[in-house]
């Protein structure tokens, strides 16, 4: 109508309806079509404010970066990010501005996105900071989005402990901002808190987390499907499959994948993608590596279908699982070969800067090497790994140290350096200690027939 009224002349109300329509196919999830539509905002808004900076042109090249995101292709988000931060610097100055504030927390996120979480803070802290100083210290919905955010990169680096203390600061606040009543940032929270209550071995109070978010999304949702509830329903069948209760999981991997199913139709779908991968360790778990390898074929087909053979880290995840399950078939030289693949599309992605998916690929790559009998060649990548992960952790106990630590002790013990072996099965043991504490855990009762084993060949 908007066109039929104004006719082929660039016109502000135009630019907006193109906006919106972007906005909309973003929310069915066609995100090539949104961009389409938001390049065209963009370049509607130059041609009428003629190349000069314009607050609207700023927002425009935020909402692309955003569909680049979204699209996986973060580089180019990060490009336009950076244009509409530069932009917005040159309208405002160095003054305090929302928009600002909102700019380095996409930027934070695009960063985050591609592994290099210490510019991710660096940027989220600076948002998080430049919003305490326009709101002052009262409560406020972005303030509470920036520690979310904040929490989000500290567990991606590993540090769980200061990513469970910015979780509960976001949650308190909202709890504060919103009272008793459900809200979708609350359930967000809980499901946080409960991912990272899972990351650190407690998965009793990480389940707790997940139910409350599921029932608060439920509540807040009712009877419908939705993605927050198929999101809620894949937590819970991790939580399941951690705890060892692979049917229980399964169960809750098929709810939410069918649920999503339902939600977008029988098309390639990203999100379908992953479930396929969690329904495959799923599988695996229960010892049937062949539908386990089946799923995680159809994942990485699909995935090839959605984003062709440019890299993108689901891809680099999938690879990385069908090495493991062709490992559990004793197919090593396949294993190490699809190890190897993760392993250099990762490194393709990141660059040359530490990070937990390297970390995790060193440490596949080493137990490969293992199981060929190249003693020598695992140590050097349980070395590289531990290495890593000691960087990016810092000096912390870690559930990832701990167990390479183990790792390294096997391999000395299996080269004949039983004195190093019981070193490292120590190390690991203590660190595993101060992780779980004074409870019974299998992962401690791992450690002690390890170093149970390290003393009887050493004779005593």
């Amino acid at each position: 109508m908007t066109k039929r009224l104004i006719g082929n002349i660039d016109h502000p109300d135009l630019a907006s309806s193109v906006n919106y329509l972007g906005c909309s196919y973003s929310k069915l999830e066609d995100e090539k079509k949104a961009l389409e539509y938001f390049q065209q905002c963009y370049e509607l808004r130059k041609r009428l404010i003629r190349e000069i900076d314009h607050p609207d042109s700023a927002l425009s090249l935020n909402i692309i970066g955003k569909s680049y995101f979204k699209l996986g292709d973060i580089k180019i988000a990060i490009e336009n990010f950076k244009k509409s931060y530069d932009m917005r610097k040159r309208l405002f100055g160095d003054i305090d501005h929302p928009d600002f504030a909102y700019s380095l927390n996409n930027l934070g996120g695009s960063f985050s996105n591609l592994g290099d979480e210490k510019k991710a803070i660096e940027h989220l802290k600076k948002s998080f900071d430049m919003r305490k100083r326009l709101i002052g210290e009262i409560d406020h919905p972005d303030l509470a989005m920036s520690l979310y955010n904040i929490g989000r990169s500290y567990f991606k680096l590993g540090d769980i402990k200061i990513a469970i203390e910015n979780f509960k600061k976001s949650y308190d606040m909202r709890k504060r901002l919103f009272g008793d009543i459900d809200h979708p940032d609350s359930a967000d929270s809980l499901s946080s808190l409960g991912i990272s209550y899972s990351k650190l071995g407690d998965e009793k109070i990480a389940m707790e987390h997940y139910i409350k978010s599921f029932q608060m999304r439920k509540r807040l949702i009712g009877d419908i499907d939705h993605p927050d509830l198929a999101l809620s329903l894949n937590n819970l069948g991790r939580s399941y499959f951690k705890l060892g209760d692979i049917k229980k999981a399964m169960e809750h991997y098929k709810k939410g994948y069918e649920m999503k199913k339902r939600l977008i139709g029988d098309i390639d779908h990203q999100d379908f993608a992953i479930s396929l991968i969690n329904l495959g360790s799923s599988y695996s778990k229960l010892g049937d590596e062949k539908k386990a390898i089946e799923h995680y074929k159809n994942s990485i087909e699909m995935r090839k279908r959605l984003f062709g053979d440019i890299d993108h880290p689901d891809l680099a995840a999938a690879l990385n699982n069908l090495g493991s399950s062709y490992s559990n078939i004793g197919d090593e030289k396949k294993a190490l070969e699809h190890f190897k693949k993760s392993y250099e599309m990762t490194k393709r992605l990141i660059g040359n800067i530490d990070h937990p998916d390297l970390a995790s690929s060193l440490n596949n790559l080493g137990s490969s090497y293992s199981k060929l009998g190249d003693e020598k060649k695992a140590i050097e990548h349980y070395k590289k790994s531990f290495e890593m992960r000691k960087r990016l952790i810092s000096d912390i106990d870690h559930p990832d140290l701990a167990a390479a630590l183990n790792n390294l002790g096997r391999s000395y013990s299996k080269l004949g350096d039983e004195i190093k072996a019981l070193e490292h099965y120590k190390n690991s043991y203590e660190m595993k200690k101060r992780l779980i504490g004074d409870i019974d855990h299998p992962d401690l009762a791992a450690a002690m027939i390890y170093l149970g084993s390290s003393y009887s060949n050493l004779g005593d």
